[in-house]
C-alpha cells in the first residue's frame, strides 16, 4: 500500500511535465525496487501507517468503558480514564514494536536487492507482498481459532 504515495504524485507528474523530462526520469530511477530512496521512502509510509491503521482500529476509552462495565480490572490500574491511559500506553509501545518489524520485514527483499543478490522472485515476492501473505496468516489464524473454540454449553458453534 506504501509505494502508491509516493508512486501517485510521481505520475502526476509524469503526465504533466512529460515522462521523458530530466526530473521525472531521476525521480523513477531513484524509486526503483532496491535503491536507497525507494527503501527509505517505503519504509517511512511502513512505520507511519501502522500507527494510523491501529490509531483507527483501537480505541483505549471504549475498551476502559467496556472492562468497568464486567466489572474488569487491570492489576495495579485505577478503573476509568487511568484504565484508558494505561491501555493507550501500551498500544501505542506495541504499536512501536509492531511497526519496527513490518518495516524490517518489508526491508529484507530490498536490502538483498541492494547489494545484488537477488532472491528467487524478488520483484513479484517483495515486501509488500510478505506483508499481505503475513497478515493473512495471522487473520486466518485467528479465525480458526474462534471457530475452534467452544461455547460456555460445550456446544460448537
Amino acid at each position: 500500500m506504501a509505494p502508491w504515495i509516493f508512486f501517485l504524485p510521481l505520475a502526476v507528474a509524469g503526465l504533466v511535465l512529460g515522462s521523458d523530462h530530466p526530473l521525472v526520469a531521476a525521480a523513477y530511477r531513484h524509486l526503483q525496487l532496491g535503491q536507497p530512496a525507494h527503501m527509505i521512502l517505503v519504509s517511512i509510509a511502513v512505520f507511519v501507517l501502522a500507527f494510523v491503521y491501529t490509531a483507527n482500529v483501537v480505541d483505549p476509552e471504549y475498551t476502559a468503558k467496556s472492562l468497568a462495565q464486567r466489572d474488569g480490572t487491570i492489576p495495579g490500574v485505577a478503573a476509568g480514564e487511568a484504565t484508558a491511559d494505561y491501555l493507550d500506553r501500551v498500544a501505542s509501545l506495541t504499536t512501536v514494536v509492531g511497526a519496527v518489524y513490518l518495516t524490517a520485514l518489508q526491508l529484507i527483499p530490498e536490502v538483498f536487492e541492494l547489494y545484488g543478490i537477488g532472491l528467487p522472485y524478488s520483484m513479484i515476492v517483495n515486501g509488500g507482498g510478505a506483508l499481505v501473505v503475513v497478515g493473512t496468516a495471522l487473520d486466518i489464524k485467528t479465525q480458526v481459532r474462534d471457530v475452534s473454540l467452544t461455547n460456555p454449553g460445550g456446544v460448537r458453534r
